[in-house]
């Protein structure tokens, strides 16, 4: 299977989850009540600066199968606080170079 059969998401990371479990009931099980993916699909946790702020946050990078592209896009629209995307909404250094080498389109 290659990148090209599913999609890149973040998820901002613990502290900024509700435990609520809108991410897990729309997305039928992808997510847990802590709005995390499956550790089998985790790529990467790196630290991005928050904007307005001097510090960063970790933003953990998980691929999804395109055949679950559809319930995380569920999942991301009931959650309440934002804190999980498609890598390809974020404008950060690390996911210019993503699309830059072909990986992030």
């Amino acid at each position: 299977m290659t990148l090209a059969e599913g999609r890149i998401l973040a998820c901002d990371g613990p502290s900024y989850s509700v435990c609520d479990g809108a991410s897990e009931h729309a997305s039928e099980g992808f997510f847990d009540v802590d709005d995390t993916p499956p550790w089998d699909t985790w790529l990467l946790c790196h630290p991005m600066h928050v904007a307005a702020k001097e510090d960063s946050k970790l933003v953990l990078f998980s691929w999804v199968p395109t055949r679950l592209v559809t319930l995380v896009d569920e999942a991301i629209r009931a959650n309440p606080v934002d804190c999980i995307q498609w890598a390809t909404s974020l404008d950060s250094t690390f996911t210019r170079e993503l699309k830059k080498s072909g990986l992030l389109f």
